[in-house]
């Protein structure tokens, strides 16, 4: 079974809060209206609140995870600065793992940069895993660096 998003919830909601008011209260039918009127204005305030809350996030965490992929980046060039100017020869494998986790740094980089804002159930979980990734590529770029004894 499909779960409804936020937008699909909420004209459901308003749908039902506002058959609720029409059966349960005994005023009149403009003072319902009315009533209705009041209801799904302050729905859409909410709605309107937490897709700016939503957004504010987006952009607070793309800049954070920006700051960490060009530190990243840092990392890298400096791994790869000392892997030239090391007289010591630096096994192939080495330089591939270093190679893949600069395309993973970039694939990141993308993937941040082209997220669009669907939503906030689907928000949390590109976070989520977008985090998780991110510590990862982080941490495994911090064990070459210990690797790397030059």
């Amino acid at each position: 079974m499909k779960k409804l998003n936020f937008k699909t919830k909420l004209p459901i909601a308003l749908m039902s809060l506002t058959l609720l008011l029409f059966i349960s209260n005994c005023t009149s039918p403009s003072q319902d209206v009315k009533n209705s009127k009041e209801d799904i204005s302050k729905a859409k305030d909410a709605l309107i609140k937490a897709e700016n809350e939503v957004a504010a996030e987006i952009i607070s965490f793309k800049n954070k995870s920006q700051q960490q992929i060009n530190a990243n980046e840092e990392n890298i060039a400096q791994l790869k600065d000392k892997i030239k100017n090391n007289s010591k020869s630096v096994n192939s494998a080495f330089k591939e793992q270093l190679e893949i986790l600069e395309q993973k740094n970039t694939a990141m980089k993308t993937r941040i940069n082209e997220y669009n804002n669907n939503g906030k159930e689907n928000w949390q979980a590109f976070k989520t895993g977008f985090s998780n990734e991110m510590d990862l590529l982080s941490q495994s770029l911090h064990d070459c660096i210990a690797d790397l004894k030059i």
